[in-house]
């Protein structure tokens, strides 16, 4: 969350720390927000176990907060996967734990409680870090947040999914793996998978993924912390217990009783009492009944050698046998740690982790960065002076073996993106000493460097379907000789070698697409490895280290697609692949890898992910409705969150939101930060609509949502929160849509099976189906987009992306069409008022709202780049707020260990 510097302060002449916000989040409103409320929550606690905040402040626009000096190491690392000692566990405990009893009486709830935010010091004292996710309320007790703030975090041990949470997942609570309403008691379960892997080196709640840790915490019990440490107190396991009781009314209800009882274990230990855990009997259960001595019977000196020559090869034979199974019956727990945090406006387009895995080099919108991954320290190259005012997309190289230097390939920028040529590109070399780029050659792209660090490979000639000629050289530019050459009707490129160097690999490609060709350097048959119908399933590949091939699949789910690793052994005699695919991951939560760099010993690999989120915004619409003004962010976290209905009283918005994964509804007020979930279900929902008596939200669900056949079921929620009822069964799409107050009208939208009439039925929220609205002819090759009018009496509706929009009257009035003056690329219509519409059009480049009366003439609300299709913008019933989607993409870097 922050760079922190040592620094001295000269008023009182004393050392403090001073942590600053990363220059890459430095401007995110998010980022600051969670800083200022670090500052603000932390310094409302005056506790000799809380770190102290001095001062906060601006430096040349950079916000700082000015802190406590602490000298030690966080209790991450003094755990490091080991159980600690029972004196210093119940040190830190006893100290965390009235330092939480502190905060809550103030009523802070810290909501992120793990190892990584509390700090011990070199004489063993306990200090909690980081209120950045803390949860203020008004008073001790109050109903209500003053401020809540929800934010993403991820820790690199612990957060295997990339998805945005409201903590760390491994030490949630059940109540926030819920997304309920948050108390003291949910630091409370923290502070018990704390104590626990305190106690065990282990963490209680574990999977490879955050479904199945959130799986893990709502319905599983733990191992027994004594079964993974026989010499730990039985009281200990007894707090621990208490501590993570699901259900919170049986929780501890205060820090002070969980302070309490372990001082009183502290006191029993050190008078003797309480000292070491009880005999274990073979049943697994305590005996209060001491152990009696063992009887040693005397041994003549000569067996006595024999039987300890037999003893210790028994226990040789013994130890060989439990590190064998154990080996092979633990599995190895992949770490994920993300290493840079750009926004969205500053996306990292690529990077490269060298050899030997000290330092990666990246590049975003302000060019390319080396950075020093133990310190973070980064530096930005200098830019070429043969370069600069030239628009450049640069383009990260390979590694030389001795992690001194690396090559970058510059483009000449393109409209288009997918443009890379080679025929106008250059190979520049840069080095981690410093320094700007050296040029090494011309009208070429560098694609790998051998093993041996000698010979760089590169492409050139673009041709029809790409690069026509591969090549090598000298690490100077020197002596570079044509290697292999396609044919005019294809091409070649991305050599790369084997691990071993006497073989290589590169793409071939012709007409019937791109096949992963092996050959011996020199020459020789070229050997398929990977198929073009293999290639197109597969979004990146690399060959690792120790011979096996590693690809990206692409997997469809929740919020659209998924990525994850799998691997294939290679047989680098022969250039093929065992096709036997292994999985190394299960992920999920959209987005996709891409750039996959390995070091040299296989044991780090770095990757770009990049995740498109929709964010919601809300703005102030002028008397007419032509114009918006003060436009600002409702929704925080980086999920897709789209604005369906408002709440009556125009001051709550009604959210679809995949933000838990599956798509739920949320209501969130515009005046907060965080949304109150009022449908989370295992399966995807849609089109949720308040109903006209404002009693209700209807909404639609199928169980097969890709056959569109099935069944879908309409289901009411009461706005205030509460058990889903059924209200009645439809055809797909089976969408609800309901007028506003006065009028009384909810209405479903269904095809028939042939999907040659459209039907709007009348339904109510209690009674169920009401009579037959309206039909209208359909086509399944054409668009279909409906929308029920403010006062219930007219249908607006569109059958092409190109127009015209056609007015239908539900009391049997004259049909009219709407063409919008300038023309149309229709994405989707919401009526804006009872004489007005508002319609999401595509237009080159992004999106537009449009404000269109009933005679066609349109004015631009706001536009969005990017090229995306638009979501509606939905009015609220006062007609002063209108809400709508922003889409942004957001790539960053993560790294993979022990794969």
């Amino acid at each position: 969350m922050g760079v922190v510097y040592k620094a001295q302060d000269t008023r009182l002449d004393r050392f403090v720390a001073i942590k600053f916000l990363p220059d890459e989040v430095a401007h995110d409103r998010q980022a600051v927000e969670r800083f200022r409320r670090e500052a603000k929550a932390a310094s409302a606690l005056n506790h000799p176990n809380i770190c102290t905040i001095h001062d906060i402040g601006e430096e040349n626009g950079r916000a700082f907060i000015a802190m406590e000096f602490l000298e030690g190491k966080t209790l991450k690392h003094t755990i490091s996967g080991r159980p600690m000692e029972g004196e210093q566990l119940l040190q830190v405990a006893i100290e965390v734990a009235d330092a939480l009893d502190a905060a809550h009486l103030k009523g802070i709830v810290h909501r992120d409680i793990k190892p990584a935010n509390i700090f011990v010091t070199d004489r063993g004292h306990a200090k909690i870090l980081d209120f950045g996710l803390a949860k203020v309320n008004l008073a001790k007790g109050a109903a209500a947040d003053a401020e809540t703030l929800a934010t993403q975090e991820i820790d690199p041990d612990h957060l295997t999914s990339l998805g945005s949470a409201l903590g760390t997942v491994a030490y949630m609570s059940p109540e926030q793996a819920r997304a309920k309403e948050l108390d003291a008691r949910t630091d409370l379960f923290s502070l018990g998978i704390v104590l626990y892997e305190m106690a065990t080196g282990q963490l209680p709640f574990r999977g490879e993924t955050s479904a199945v840790i959130f799986e893990s915490i709502l319905n599983r019990v733990p191992v027994s912390p004594n079964h993974l440490n026989p010499d730990l107190p039985a009281k200990i396991e007894e707090i621990i217990n208490k501590c993570l009781e699901k259900d919170r009314n049986l929780r501890y209800q205060h820090a002070s009783d969980i302070r309490t009882d372990l001082q009183r274990l502290k006191r029993d230990a050190e008078s003797g009492r309480g000292l070491h855990a009880s005999p274990q009997l073979a049943d697994g259960s305590r005996s209060a009944v001491p152990a009696a001595k063992a009887v040693v019977p005397k041994i003549h000196g000569r067996w006595l050698g024999i039987l300890a020559g037999i003893l210790v090869l028994s226990l040789i034979v013994s130890g060989v046998y439990w590190f064998t199974r154990r080996q092979l019956s633990a599995p190895r727990e992949i770490k994920l740690r993300q290493l840079t945090f750009n926004s969205a406006e500053n996306a990292v387009k690529g990077g490269a982790i060298s050899p030997d895995g000290k330092y990666l080099t990246y590049i975003d919108g302000k060019g390319i960065h080396v950075r020093l991954l133990e310190t973070r320290e980064t530096r930005v190259v200098p830019e070429p002076e043969a370069l600069k005012g030239a628009k450049v997309k640069w383009e990260i190289g390979p590694w030389f073996p001795g992690s001194t230097r690396f090559l970058v390939n510059a483009h000449p920028a393109s409209e288009n993106p997918d443009d890379w040529s080679s025929q106008t590109a250059s190979i520049w070399m840069v080095s981690v000493l410093g320094g700007a780029p050296g040029k090494i050659r011309d009208n070429a792209a560098a694609s790998a460097i051998s093993p041996d660090g000698s010979t760089i490979a590169f492409s050139t000639n673009k041709g029809s379907f790409g690069d026509r000629e591969i090549w090598l050289m000298g690490v100077d530019g020197e002596n570079a000789q044509k290697l292999y050459e396609s044919d005019d009707n294809g091409a070649i490129f991305g050599l790369s070698w084997l691990p071993h160097g006497q073989r290589v690999a590169y793409i071939s490609t012709d007409k019937s697409g791109d096949t992963l060709v092996t050959r011996e350097l020199r020459g020789g048959p070229v050997t398929p490895m990977l198929s073009p119908s293999d290639m197109k399933k597969m979004d990146d590949i690399a060959i690792l280290p120790d011979g096996r091939l590693l690809y990206v699949l692409r997997e469809a789910d929740a919020v659209g697609n998924s990525c994850n690793y799998w691997t294939m052994r290679l047989d680098e005699r022969t250039g093929t692949l065992d096709n036997k695919p292994t999985r190394l991951t299960n992920w999920g939560g959209g987005g996709c890898m891409g750039g996959t760099s390995v070091t040299a010993d296989g044991k780090k690999l770095i990757f770009t992910k990049g995740r498109l989120y929709i964010s919601v915004y809300v703005t102030d619409v002028a008397p007419n409705g032509t114009r918006v003004s003060g436009t600002r962010h409702l929704t925080l976290t980086e999920s897709w969150d789209i604005p369906s209905d408002w709440t009556p009283d125009s001051k709550g918005v009604i959210l679809l939101s995949n933000r838990n994964g599956q798509m739920g509804i949320f209501k969130q007020s515009l005046n907060e930060d965080t949304a109150e979930p009022l449908v989370t279900r295992p399966e995807d929902v849609a089109s949720p609509k308040v109903s006209p008596d404002g009693v209700w939200v209807v909404y639609a669900f199928s169980t097969k949502p890709n056959d569109q056949s099935a069944p879908v079921q309409v289901m009411r929620v009461p706005l205030t929160g509460g058990p889903s009822e059924f209200v009645l069964t439809a055809h797909f799409p089976g969408y609800p849509m309901c007028s506003k107050p006065p009028a009384n009208l909810c209405a479903i939208f269904e095809e028939d099976h042939d999907h040659k009439q459209v039907t709007l039925t009348a339904f109510d929220p209690v009674g169920g189906r009401g009579r037959e609205l309206a039909r209208i002819d359909s086509d399944p090759t054409k668009y279909y987009n409906l929308a029920l009018s403010p006062d219930g009496t007219r249908i607006a509706y569109a059958t092409s992306h190109e127009g015209p929009v056609h007015i239908l009257s539900l009391r049997g009035d004259p049909s009219k069409e709407i063409r919008v003056r300038g023309g149309t690329n229709l994405q989707d219509i919401e009526w804006a008022g009872p004489k007005a519409l508002i319609i999401a059009n595509g237009v080159q480049g992004g999106d537009v709202l449009l404000h269109v009366d009933m005679q066609g003439n349109a004015h631009v609300l706001w536009q969005q780049q990017g090229g995306f299709a638009g979501f509606i913008g939905t009015l609220s019933p006062d007609g002063r707020h209108l809400v709508f989607n922003g889409y942004s993409t957001n790539s960053n870097i993560w790294m993979m260990e022990d794969f």
